[in-house]
């Protein structure tokens, strides 16, 4: 994956119970799936580089952000914000449709820059700490969040390699749900933190190879 990325971030601190952070960035994504790189010595007969077989694809990523550490008391302190996030697949590339049998039976076409498939989404968390004293406290959070690159991992080859895929037409973008507990607790006048946590974590549509797909480059 090669990535062009412009990020930048903003604090602004309302009093002293209030920071607020809030923000945006663009990536543009070029993926470049079927490319493989060997490091090997020169007497051997294996070239450098395989061929690329797939296309590349490229993608825009895009998102803003606001958050605020809130110091409710003593006590209580909360995090709170919201992530929202836009991608959208772009050309050049050609987009194929499948039957049910994973044959390509039409095509389409796009130009550098064309759009192809947008999605978007709004992300919210939401975590609170309760500060029993000042060596222990417990934190309950939960979080949303919209995943647009996917990792596709297959061990049953000799060489196992790991491609990157954007979301795209067939591809949705994967989306998790979490909730945490946690109990935390600084020891040694605060030198060393220990934690015990549990979470539960829902996700949807997460992807991988249909059974009998070609492997091989």
């Amino acid at each position: 994956i090669e990535d062009f990325s412009l990020k930048e971030d903003f604090s602004y601190y309302v009093g002293a119970s209030h920071k607020i952070r809030f923000g945006f960035q663009s990536i543009h994504h070029t993926f470049i799936p079927g490319e493989i790189t060997l490091n090997t010595s020169s007497t051997t007969n294996i070239p450098r580089r395989l061929p690329r077989t797939i296309e590349r694809k490229h993608a825009l990523e895009n998102a803003v952000y606001f958050s605020d550490d809130y110091s409710i008391s003593s006590h209580w302190q909360m995090n709170y914000g919201i992530r929202f996030s836009l991608f959208t697949q772009i050309g050049p590339n050609t987009i194929y449709t499948y039957d049910n049998s994973g044959i390509a039976t039409d095509s389409t076409t796009y130009k550098a820059n064309v759009p192809i498939k947008t999605y978007y989404g709004i992300e919210p968390r939401l975590s609170l700490a309760y500060i029993l004293n000042e060596k222990n406290s417990i934190k309950i959070s939960y979080n949303h969040i919209n995943q647009y690159l996917h990792q596709l991992s297959n061990t049953t080859v000799s060489t196992p390699v790991d491609l990157w895929v954007p979301s795209s037409q067939v591809v949705k973008p994967q989306i998790g749900d979490q909730v945490a507990v946690g109990y935390f607790k600084n020891l040694r006048n605060n030198n060393y933190e220990t934690s015990v946590e549990t979470y539960y974590k829902n996700m949807a549509n997460q992807i991988d190879y249909r059974n009998g797909a070609d492997l091989r480059f």
